[in-house]
């Protein structure tokens, strides 16, 4: 049985750029207390029950339920990154026999996003795959079907949206940027130089905050670096500063400085928030 490392020593191992130990590797989540143990077992039950008329709406919503709960500590979900991907992967899969393609579609990109977690070339390691039932090439092949086959409905969908200027800004609305550029200061890459200035050039024309981290934003959370956007956004969200908060990678650069993301929002979203804000301020009231 491998030794878990103590407290002191994942912040150390965090502090000093190694991050944590990604929890030995166990993507079969079978050593990992109660909790796990219990998800586990339903979504082996519901595999084989999900898809039966009498009992899959219940499973569908016990399903649903648990990966809310599961996924509320992000450094605990890297404990079964697999266990997560494969109860969305049933999920999309119980949409689909339902037929609700919209559901599934948004069910496999959240799978998806989960498999960006593991750190061995985004892949499901074949052991896991086989003990979940969920591969990465069957989520990307059921991705992209549903794809195709909701292409008419979206193509639809965008011609009844408002048309917005690409330089549309909505007063009071409040938009914050976030961005992690933890590189090494030896590192090659000019990234951790041109991101934070085309950051700062994009949020000043627009009078968006800015927060661009060049250190490892949540050491003392046990997270790696590269998971923190997870509970770095959510910390951001919960903390009320904004309306809607923009996560950028590192890696991408604002090509265009003139469009700004009010935009997007009032024509993909018909920006509701300033309603809502009033809905809410009345009440309070």
């Amino acid at each position: 049985v491998a030794k878990v490392p103590s407290q002191a020593a994942t912040k150390a191992r965090v502090e000093s750029g190694d991050g944590v130990p990604f929890f030995q590797e166990r993507f079969g989540c079978r050593d990992d207390g109660a909790a796990w143990s219990a998800y586990r077992e339903l979504v082996q039950y519901s595999r084989l029950r999900i898809f039966e008329a009498g009992e899959g709406p219940e499973l569908s919503r016990a399903l649903a339920y648990s990966l809310a709960e599961q996924t509320a500590n992000v450094s605990e979900i890297l404990q079964c990154n697999v266990g997560i991907i494969a109860g969305y992967h049933l999920l999309a899969r119980h949409s689909v026999a339902i037929a609700d393609d919209w559901r599934a579609y948004s069910l496999l990109q959240l799978a998806l996003i989960w498999v960006f977690t593991l750190r061995n070339a985004n892949r499901v390691p074949s052991e896991a795959s086989r003990e979940w039932f969920t591969r990465s090439d069957h989520l990307i092949h059921e991705i992209r079907t549903l794809r195709r086959r909701l292409s008419k409905h979206r193509a639809r969908w965008v011609a009844q949206l408002p048309q917005v200027s690409p330089n549309f800004r909505q007063p009071g609305l409040r938009i914050g940027i976030v961005s992690v550029c933890a590189y090494p200061a030896d590192h090659p890459l000019e990234l951790k130089t041109l991101t934070p200035e085309n950051r700062v050039l994009y949020a000043q024309r627009h009078g968006y905050g800015l927060h661009v981290h060049r250190l490892h934003p949540l050491p003392d959370q046990g997270v790696h670096v590269q998971h923190a956007k997870l509970a770095l956004m959510a910390e951001y969200l919960k903390s009320g500063a904004y309306d809607w908060v923009a996560w950028f990678d590192c890696d991408s650069i604002m090509m265009n400085l003139d469009k700004t993301l009010d935009s997007i929002i009032q024509r993909y979203a018909e920006h509701p928030t300033k309603k809502r804000r009033q809905r809410h301020s009345s009440k309070s009231a």
